[in-house]
Order: structure tokens, then sequence, then C-alpha cells
């Protein structure tokens, strides 16, 4: 049953319907993280690949509180813990793959603790600053997992 839907997996078009849920435990994203990287980094619509690419937007009935980067780093159960410096940037998004880019206000500057996957396959705590580019790709993807998007 999971490898039908790991082949099934998609990017969903639209807004999505439901909050992500915490990650209880690193059984349940193994399996799913290949694949979302394989979509973060393939065309869809205008865009030629993704920045980074929620849970959320290839499963809106169960989503899960996870994103991956395209280079794989794996982000689980994030929680901003300050931000500072408002600005605007563009964005675009691949839930909506048609429409253009965006100007969006961020913070520039933001703390983030959440946990992560080592390259020996263990799991970690991590608390990280972010600034610019960085920055707002995590506040974007973790707006995906509030329901929140920029269109």
């Amino acid at each position: 049953m999971l490898l039908k839907l790991y082949e099934q997996m998609k990017i969903i078009q639209g807004k999505h319907k439901k909050r992500a849920t915490e990650v209880d435990s690193i059984e349940q994203i193994k399996p799913l993280i290949d694949k979302m990287v394989e979509l973060c980094n393939s065309k869809c619509g205008i865009y030629n690949g993704g920045k980074a690419l929620a849970h959320a937007q290839v499963d809106h009935d169960n989503p899960l509180r996870f994103f991956i980067f395209k280079d794989g780093h794996v982000v689980i159960n994030p929680v901003i813990l300050s931000k500072e410096n408002k600005v605007s940037s563009m964005e675009g998004c691949l839930s909506f793959s048609f429409r253009p880019n965006k100007k969006v206000a961020r913070y520039n500057e933001i703390v983030v603790a959440y946990q992560t996957i080592r390259e020996d396959g263990e799991v970690v705590a991590v608390t990280e600053d972010f600034e610019g580019d960085e920055a707002f790709i995590m506040q974007h993807e973790i707006d995906h997992m509030n329901c929140k998007t920029i269109y």
C-alpha cells in the first residue's frame, strides 16, 4: 500500500485542507523523502522545480509537519522562536504552479527550532538562525503546514 501511495505522489494544486500534524516517528516520513525531493526538483507548471516542498503540498488529507529542501535536507516539526526585520520578497509556489511570482512580506531574520536527519540516519534537534532567502523559504513552508498560501 505504501509503495502505491509513493508511486502516485504528486504536488496537489490549490489551497490546503488541513493543518499538518506533528511527526511522531521518523519511520512515518522516511519512505516519503526521496519522492518529495524528486518532485521538488521536477518541472511544475511555469517553475523548473522549487526550493523546498512541504508534505502538505502532496497530502491534503493527512499532512505531516515536515518539509524538504531541494537538496534533501529534512526539516521536521519546525517552530519559529523569533523573527525580526520584515521586508518584501518575490515568491512563487509549486501548489499554484501556473501563477507568477508575487510580492510577500516576510521576516528577513528568524530563529527556528526543528528536528532533522543526519547522514548517519540519526534524528537530532537543531536551533538555527536563518537570514534572507533561507528565512523566506522556512516561513513559506511553515505557512503551508498551517494552511496558509501566498495566493
